[in-house]
């Protein structure tokens, strides 16, 4: 996300913590509309299917009935629900639906329309199946009738087919069964795998399939009520809560409360779906993994379903958001191109926002003019901003100009405030990002949001090597709102500090009570280890409290000392793949393993800083230490764009940093 994600209670106080996933933000956005026409950006491209692959004959693409009753839901919808039946085990296995609906519509495909064979014969073909489905529905009164059968790819040939199966329209769960019992055995007794169980309630079936009608069209929010309302007209109904799961999943919102509901109805899932389940959560859930093994399962689930756009997702996001972790030098790109790939299949709106976000953090302008037409149709707030980041890359004046026209949309909005951040962080000039947060500003109406508005321009600008400015910014933050002290302590202890006087932003949050733990570890970092107890902090400040005693640890004369600092290490890279509010605690277990003299576990250690745009410094001087010569010339170069605008107050940074930087291009 993925994302995604974990958010502090409503009224909360957000510091720079709620940073931790600025970029994160950006991309997973909130529940939002896919592009309205259908079509499948960000790239004109075919999906990857779509090229020549081999026929399967053990495949099967399952194509939407054609309709004559007046609800046309049942058309994909019963499509959707025999698909799972085809696993593979004893019967064809089915393509992804994602990805059969996306061609299908781009070949044309209508409910009431239906492909004719030879089209629908070199749609299959496309996507590597040996078999695809025909099949209607008709509706009388209140019951339905439903007729399939099965293709043979390339001739075009019957293979099996069904008589009229007829039923209570509210009764799909058993036409299903029957449905694929004579589809199945009309192929010389292939069977269903045991296991798969719908739903024998009509209103939570008619919800599901409103459900996932919304959710193949990238209307998320709307899919999550809709399951919602399948899930309380049945709780036990698996395949609502694992949807429900996964629109969690792609939406910023608490996804933990629908896991374990999903986990524990996994049995009547389709394999698929388990097997999407099982990479995401774990095959030993609730327990928790290494970062290395939450990738391994992504990759396992992509080489089983290679042409599941949702799988392709999933580990291009895992790469986005944690792939430093793994490949550090190349983990952007990675996740370019599987993201890419998953948009040229299905071009839901999520992965358009990411690849947005990406082509900024790349500097791909041919990337951002391909993918901004799409993001611009999305209804995501945050929109707005990476637009004003795309035309600062490009030097588009005509959409600067028109952005400027437009008005804010949902200006309040603290995920598409994230988003400005994000947007900005990259690669715009401080004088278009005061402008553009000025803009935003005016249109705002809660104070609160307005203050952080101004927490996060000071972010900004202390990042972009400017601390008189970010001390201005955050000092003019109203009373009682501490924020500012909060984020200028964060900075510092990200590396970000010179020039700043963190000192009293300390000095003044000893009086704040929620700040204690944060104001703690920065003391300790400074020398003053009078303070090191983080048993207070565990219970409503786990990650801070886990930075206080590594910071400890890092000062610490102690036999035990590294052994400890190793175990909170391992902790630590356990959780980055969760929303960690104190992003700050990279930096601090980096801290610790370097004062310790352990320079490649320091240069490990910052790795597990989400978003980089933090740690620019800190990473580019701990490769050079441990030897990673190109991971420290791209840290260092992307430094300096980022602080070309610095204040005299870096300017001896900025040299060391040029100095440092030429020696190892040297090399």
């Amino acid at each position: 996300m993925t994302s995604s994600l974990a958010r502090r209670p409503p009224g909360a106080r957000l510091a720079t913590s709620g940073l931790l996933f600025l970029l994160a933000v950006c991309a997973t956005g909130n529940l939002k509309s896919q592009c309205p026409d259908g079509t499948p950006p960000p790239c004109a491209a075919r999906p990857a299917a779509a090229r020549a692959v081999a026929v399967d004959p053990g495949r099967v693409a399952v194509l939407p009935f054609r309709v004559t009753t007046s609800d046309t839901l049942l058309g994909e919808g019963f499509a959707e629900l025999l698909a799972t039946q085809f696993t593979g085990e004893g019967s064809p296995r089915a393509v992804d639906m994602a990805t059969v609906l996306s061609a299908w519509r781009r070949a044309g495909g209508g409910l009431r329309s239906p492909l004719p064979r030879t089209r629908a014969v070199g749609l299959a073909r496309e996507l590597g199946a040996g078999l695809v489905t025909e099949g209607s529905i008709v509706g009388l009164g209140s019951r339905v009738t439903v007729t399939a059968s099965l293709v043979a790819v390339p001739g075009g040939e019957a293979r099996g087919h069904t008589e009229p199966v007829s039923g209570p329209a509210d009764s799909l769960d058993l036409i299903l069964q029957r449905t694929t019992t004579a589809l199945l055995a009309s192929m010389g007794g292939q069977t269903t795998s045991p296991g798969v169980r719908f739903t024998d309630r009509p209103e939570a079936m008619r919800a599901y399939l409103e459900g996932l009608h919304a959710w193949r069209r990238g209307r998320l929010a709307e899919a999550a009520a809709a399951f919602d309302r399948a899930i309380a007209a049945d709780s036990s109904f698996p395949q609502a809560w694992f949807q429900r799961y996964l629109a969690a999943n792609w939406g910023f919102e608490g996804r933990v409360s629908y896991a374990p509901r999903a986990w524990e109805r996994r049995a009547g899932l389709s394999e698929r779906e388990r097997a999407i389940l099982e990479a995401l959560l774990g095959p030993n859930y609730p327990a928790r993994r290494v970062a290395e093994e939450r990738l391994a399962a992504r990759q396992r689930l992509l080489d089983a379903y290679p042409d599941s756009p949702d799988a392709l997702y999933f580990l291009g996001d895992w790469y986005f958001h944690f792939g430093q972790l793994a490949d550090p030098l190349h983990y952007q790109d990675l996740a370019r191109t599987y993201l890419g790939r998953a948009a040229a299949i299905d071009s839901q709106a999520t992965v358009i926002d990411h690849l947005a976000v990406l082509s900024i953090m790349l500097s791909d302008t041919a990337l951002m003019r391909r993918t901004w037409p799409a993001e611009e149709r999305t209804d995501d707030p945050a929109r707005w901003m990476i637009g004003w980041a795309i035309a600062a890359s490009t030097g588009d004046a005509a959409l600067l100009a028109a952005l400027r026209r437009r008005p804010v949309s949902s200006p309040d909005d603290f995920e598409a405030l994230v988003g400005a951040y994000a947007a900005g962080t990259a690669v715009m000039p401080a004088r278009l990002f005061d402008e553009m947060l000025d803009h935003w500003l005016a249109a705002m109406t809660d104070p609160a949001a307005r203050g952080r508005v101004q927490m996060f321009r000071g972010a900004f600008l202390a990042l972009h090597g400017r601390p008189g400015a970010a001390e201005r910014v955050w000092r003019d933050i109203p009373a009682p709102d501490s924020s500012g002290d909060e984020a200028e302590l964060e900075q510092d202890l990200l590396g970000n500090g010179a020039g700043l006087d963190a000192a009293g932003a300390a000095a003044r949050l000893d009086a704040v009570p929620g700040s204690a733990c944060l104001v703690r570890v920065w003391r300790v970092v400074h020398g003053d280890t009078t303070t090191t107890d983080p048993a207070p902090f565990r219970a409503t400040r786990p990650w801070c409290a886990r930075a206080l005693e590594e910071a400890a640890l890092g000062r610490s004369p102690a036999p035990d000392a590294e052994a400890r600092l190793a175990a909170l290490d391992s902790a630590a890279r356990a959780s980055v793949a969760t929303l960690i509010p104190d992003y700050y605690e990279g930096a601090v277990l980096a801290w610790a393993w370097e004062r310790r003299g352990q320079v490649r576990r320091a240069a490990r250690a910052i790795e597990a800083v989400p978003y980089h745009e933090f740690v620019l410094r800190q990473e580019g001087r701990l490769a050079a230490l441990a030897g990673d010569t190109a991971l420290a010339v791209r840290a260092d170069r992307r430094w300096l764009e980022l602080t070309a605008e610095a204040e005299p107050a870096a300017a001896a940074a900025r040299e060391g940093v040029r100095a440092e930087l030429a020696r190892l291009e040297r090399r």
